[in-house]
């Protein structure tokens, strides 16, 4: 602040003795710009005592410096001890008094000596609060990017973990999650005295598709076989892509005569599907399907159900008991086949 000789004329000077760059502000804006700079390391204010406190000065200063700590003292020839305390409690962090020259060209050596003492110790805690703010700042970036790090690996984690448990073609789930499936609910159903059903589906003459139609036909088959079986299960069933052209269906809780159930209309819902022969296919069967001409998509169903099927011990055994039933269904094709029955329309 614009310096009240009697009291700072001298101090100006022992700090610039001292190695230390002072700017003199002309009033209290000028100082709150010059801190709001952010170029100003400490301040001191030498405005009358009853300016800087009706103005709470020393709090405003804290309130617009840019840096973690700014020391700030008061120079004053003397201040009464209310003054003091207020100056304090407001933020102020020294109040030097007794700086008035003692007569004409007698400054007070003692006093300036001490008071640069003073400001260097300040300084020497600004500089530590300084190193903590950047150092926590260089914390907050790290914790940050570890953050954003963790982010990513959960994503990539999550993205690993559906590459390995899902079929690329279909989106439905894949040989391996479908055996720790089938596994982890045939050991549920044991343990609980539940039942569990399980549908092995094939898709009919799927080589004749490949052939007459085309591999992206036979692709375009899987996916819509995959998305009627989605239509048809409940939320807690799990349908899977175990072979090339063989779903799985994986059924919870439910008996035989609601997994024949739901088998029956999956294969009355894939009837709907329609394929068309490629014009560059040529037709390799007795009877081809002439180009533009629709196939109509069918499949075969094995189905088999723990407990009602007594030689099934195990989830090996269900899969094969599903399978046998599988193939005696396709010798017939476009059928489901239980380990029992069989049935046609």
């Amino acid at each position: 602040m614009h310096p009240r000789p009697a009291e700072a004329s001298g101090l100006v000077l022992a700090l610039r003795d001292a190695g230390w760059g002072v700017f003199l502000a002309a009033d209290h804006l000028q100082c709150l710009q010059a801190v709001r700079s952010g170029d100003v390391d400490l301040v001191l204010l030498c405005l009358p005592v009853a300016d800087t406190a009706d103005m709470d000065l020393p709090d405003v200063l804290r309130r617009v410096a840019s840096c973690a700590y700014l020391p700030v003292v008061i120079v004053a020839e003397r201040l009464a001890e209310s003054f003091c305390c207020r100056f304090l409690d407001s933020g102020a962090d020294e109040i030097v008094t007794g700086l008035a020259p003692r007569g004409p060209g007698r400054p007070a050596p003692a006093s300036l000596a001490q008071t640069v003492s003073r400001i260097r110790a300040l300084l020497r805690v600004k500089d530590l609060f300084d190193r903590l703010e950047g150092a926590g700042r260089h914390l907050r970036q790290a914790l940050c990017q570890e953050r954003r790090a963790a982010r990513r690996l959960r994503r990539d984690n999550a993205s690993l973990l559906d590459l390995a448990s899902t079929d690329g073609l279909t989106g439905l789930s894949n040989l391996r999650c479908f055996r720790g499936a089938l596994d982890h609910e045939f050991k549920i159903a044991r343990r609980y005295g539940q039942t569990l059903s399980l549908l092995m589906i094939d898709v009919d003459r799927f080589k004749r598709i490949n052939d007459e139609c085309g591999h992206p036909a036979g692709d375009r088959a899987l996916r819509g076989l995959a998305r009627v079986l989605r239509r048809c299960v409940r939320e807690s069933d799990l349908v899977a892509r175990v072979g090339g052209d063989e779903l799985a269906v994986l059924l919870p809780k439910a008996g035989r005569d609601e997994a024949i159930a739901l088998a029956q209309r999956i294969r009355s819902q894939a009837r709907r599907l329609l394929l068309r022969a490629a014009e560059h296919q040529r037709p390799l069967h007795d009877r081809p399907a002439a180009p533009g001409d629709p196939i109509r998509l069918t499949v075969s169903i094995g189905l088999a159900t723990w407990p009602a099927d007594a030689r099934i011990t195990s989830p090996a055994e269900l899969l094969q008991a599903a399978d046998h039933a599988l193939l005696r269904a396709k010798a017939s094709r476009d059928c489901v086949e239980t380990a029992s029955l069989v049935l046609t329309a």
